[in-house]
């Protein structure tokens, strides 16, 4: 079997996320030069850059809380409100205690004064503080909205997945094997099953159709549309939250924002396969 070629953008969310907190670092330092400008005082770009850094610090933060291990600990909370609080609380504080540590410490190396901790905590609460809220605040809902889409991803059956279905076409009924399947499409009133030979009509709805297949090969693209993950030859991103999936017959399916938690799911286990 052929192995599939990804396009794949799992990786781009950190890079994307890298070069927006390194611009607004930049924006920050050109908005101090436009006020000492204002008010005919003296610029200090290294110290505007060490003050600034402060956005950099979300990379490894936002990094860290995404990890598997603080996420299954904040699952063991009872209530979203008390899983809200603490992805806020964990972000906020330990931004600010790595940030603090870190302008105290190149500040005693590179400067000719010191700026302790506690007056970089400090200031950073009052001058800051609704950022980091903001942040962190919308990191929890983010998770909070993908750990829904996850629930709704089908389980697998405890019943065994067909292996063959009987389809029929005019008088004659006709044995294919699910794996000569590409794909499933509504046709309303049926559906179609498209295979590399052939289309058949058949008398059933893509909802009962999905849960006689096997969820580990067949996963649903589209509101209309079950696709054989076994024929994925690739998938690109439209960039608006959709995808187009290119099938090993050069037939191109879209891919819903609405089902991808569930195809990246299927397609990162047989990668891992």
């Amino acid at each position: 079997m052929q192995t599939p070629v990804f396009y794949n953008d799992n990786i781009l969310p950190g890079k994307k996320l890298s070069v927006l907190f390194l611009l607004l670092v930049i924006v920050t330092m050109l908005q101090d030069l436009l006020s000492t400008v204002r008010n005919n005082s003296s610029y200090y770009w290294t110290e505007s850059l060490l003050f600034n850094s402060y956005w950099l610090w979300f990379i490894p933060v936002i990094f860290f809380i995404r990890r598997k291990p603080f996420l299954q600990m904040v699952a063991k909370q009872n209530s979203i409100v008390l899983r809200f609080t603490t992805i806020i609380i964990t972000g906020l504080l330990l931004h600010i205690s790595l940030y603090a540590i870190m302008v105290t410490t190149l500040s005693f190396f590179l400067f000719d004064h010191t700026y302790t901790l506690s007056k970089v905590f400090t200031y950073t609460l009052s001058n800051d503080l609704y950022k980091y809220l903001m942040a962190y605040g919308l990191l929890a809902w983010i998770i909070y909205k993908q750990k829904a889409t996850e629930k709704n991803i089908p389980a697998t059956p405890k019943y065994a997945a067909l292996k063959e279905l009987m389809l029929q076409q005019g008088n004659e009924h006709i044995l294919v094997s699910t794996e000569e399947i590409i794909l499933i499409s509504s046709a309303s009133p049926y559906i179609a099953i498209h295979t590399e030979k052939k289309k058949y009509l058949h008398t059933a709805t893509l909802r009962n159709i999905s849960l006689q297949l096997d969820p580990k090969v067949f996963v649903r693209v589209h509101k209309t549309t079950i696709i054989n993950s076994h024929f994925v030859l690739s998938y690109r991103s439209r960039l608006n939250g959709d995808y187009d999936i290119l099938l090993k017959n050069q037939q191109e399916i879209r891919l819903s924002r609405n089902y991808v938690q569930a195809f990246r799911q299927i397609m990162s286990s047989r990668s891992s396969a």
